[in-house]
C-alpha cells in the first residue's frame, strides 16, 4: 500500500523499490524481532483492538500459508469490556496455541479481564499465565520448526499499568531477553556495532585478522537468524542485513590464470546487484600499479556504500 501511494504521489517507481529494503518497519508494528532456532519468527504488535487483531493475523496468515500461528495476548482494564469476548473468539479462530496474560489491567481485576476472554476460546489452545513475562519466556521456548509467534497488545510501550503501580516493562526486551538456543549453556556475551561504513581489521601475517572476520560475519549471521546467544535486552536488537557475504577466498585461478587483483574486482562486481548486505573482504591486493588500483578500489567502496552496503576490510602489516 505505501509503495502504490509513494507512486500516486509522482515518486518515480524505480526509486521506490530501491529505497524500500532500506526502510526500517515503525516500532511495535508488525515489526519482526528475529528468528530463532529451527527458523521460527518472534513477530511484535500494537493490535490491541478486535479489527486490529484481526488484521494483523489475517495479514500473517495470508503471508505465511500453513504455518501455526501462536499468541501472547490480553486486554486492557478500564476500556471497552465488551471488546474481551471478541477478541478471544479472534484469536480462536487464527491461533494454534493461544498464551492469555496480562495487558495493562489499571484498576480492574486482571483475572475478571482474563476470564472474559477466555470464555471465546478453546481450553485445548489455551494457556493462561498471568506473568506476562513468563508468558512470552514459554510461548518462545515451546515454538516449532518454522513457526511463528505474535507478542500483541502493547507493541512498543515501554511499562505496564496495574493501577496502584506501574512497571517498566518491554515486549521486546523480555523476547531477546529469551533469544538463546536451550543447547547452549555459559555463552559468551559479544558487542558487535555497524554504525560506520567500514571495518577495516590489520595486522601482521598469521596474527589471526581472517578468524577475526570469520568470527564477525559469522556473529552477524547467527543474530539475524539463530540467535544462540545470550543478548542484553536493553541495548541489543537483531541486524537488518539482508544477507551476509565473504570474499575470503583466494581469487588467483591458475585455470583462469587471473590476478589476485583481478580476482577481487570479479567478486566485487557481483555485489553491485545486492543492497542491504555486510561484506567480509580478506585480503585486498593492490598488485604492481598500487595508485590505479586503489583509486579503483575507491570508487568501487564508494558506490558499494550508497546501496548501503557494509564492508569489513582486512590489511596486511608489513
Amino acid at each position: 500500500m505505501e509503495m502504490i501511494a509513494a507512486e500516486k504521489s509522482n515518486i518515480d517507481f524505480k526509486n521506490i523499490v530501491n529505497v524500500i529494503s532500506k526502510i526500517n518497519s515503525v516500532s511495535g508494528r508488525l515489526e519482526k524481532i528475529g528468528r530463532i532456532r529451527n527458523n521460527s519468527k518472534v513477530i511484535l504488535d500494537y493490535a490491541h483492538t478486535p479489527d486490529a487483531l484481526k488484521t494483523c493475523l489475517q495479514n500473517l496468515k495470508d503471508q505465511f500459508k500453513n504455518i501455526k500461528i501462536s499468541i501472547v495476548f490480553g486486554c486492557g482494564g478500564d476500556r471497552d469490556k465488551f471488546k474481551r469476548p471478541r477478541m478471544g473468539k479472534i484469536v480462536n479462530q487464527f491461533c494454534n496455541k493461544i498464551y492469555l496474560t496480562d495487558d495493562n489491567p489499571r484498576k480492574e481485576n486482571p483475572k475478571k479481564i482474563r476470564s472474559s476472554i477466555k470464555s471465546k476460546i478453546n481450553k485445548l489452545k489455551l494457556y493462561e499465565i498471568p506473568s506476562r513475562e513468563k508468558a512470552i519466556s514459554n510461548a518462545i521456548q515451546n515454538l516449532n520448526s518454522g513457526e511463528i509467534l505474535l507478542v500483541a497488545g502493547k507493541g512498543h510501550e515501554k511499562n505496564q499499568d496495574y493501577g496502584s503501580f506501574i512497571r517498566n516493562f518491554s515486549d521486546k526486551k523480555i523476547i531477546l531477553k529469551n533469544f538463546c538456543h536451550p543447547a547452549l549453556k555459559n555463552c559468551k556475551s559479544i558487542n558487535l556495532e555497524y554504525e560506520k561504513n567500514i571495518l577495516l581489521i590489520t595486522g601482521v601475517n598469521a596474527g589471526g585478522k581472517t578468524m577475526l572476520l570469520k568470527s564477525i560475519l559469522t556473529s552477524a549471521f547467527m543474530a539475524k537468524y539463530i540467535i544462540p546467544m545470550k543478548l542484553d535486552e536493553n541495548r541489543s536488537h537483531i541486524g537488518s542485513f539482508k544477507t551476509v557475504l565473504s570474499i575470503i577466498d583466494d581469487p588467483q585461478n591458475v585455470k583462469n590464470d587471473i590476478s589476485t587483483f583481478a580476482g577481487r574486482m570479479v567478486e566485487f562486481s557481483e555485489l553491485f546487484l545486492k543492497s542491504n548486505i555486510l561484506v567480509g573482504v580478506d585480503e585486498i591486493e593492490l598488485g604492481t600499479d598500487s595508485d590505479e588500483a586503489a583509486s579503483l578500489f575507491k570508487v568501487i567502496i564508494e558506490n558499494l556504500i550508497s546501496k548501503n552496503i557494509k564492508i569489513c576490510k582486512l590489511k596486511n602489516q608489513i
